[in-house]
């Protein structure tokens, strides 16, 4: 997981002179602020299941089904940048589908992770 949090840094901090993104419209930052918000919210449920292994277990293949908060902390932290990178590169109108199909996961994560009885770890 270092050796993916170095990588994605290094690829953020490069100049990309060919790459110029769109200017961002009122709806995109809109969109991106309620993905980080349910992305809050989820990082907050999955330390939870983190912190229960014995009551739940994570979904997420990428981090396991037993992570350790640290891990799920590692997770969160890279592709919450990760995906405002993204958001910031791609052409306006790929960014709001982008952006929409993020949210509608994001939700339903949340959304599923609450009717199992999943709280926020805070």
């Amino acid at each position: 997981m270092k050796k993916l949090f170095i990588i994605m840094l290094f690829a953020l901090c490069m100049p990309v002179s060919s790459v110029a993104a769109d200017k961002w419209t009122t709806q995109n930052i809109i969109m991106e602020g309620t993905y980080h918000i349910l992305r809050a919210v989820d990082w907050s449920q999955t330390r939870y299941i983190a912190r229960h292994p014995k009551r739940f277990h994570e979904m997420n293949p990428v981090i396991g089904r037993y992570p350790s908060v640290s891990r799920v902390d590692q997770y969160f932290f890279i592709t919450t940048f990760l995906h405002l990178a993204i958001s910031h590169y791609l052409p306006e109108n790929y960014r709001t589908v982008w952006q929409g199909m993020t949210i509608f996961v994001s939700a339903e994560m949340v959304g599923h992770n609450y009717s199992v009885g999943i709280k926020l770890d805070l």
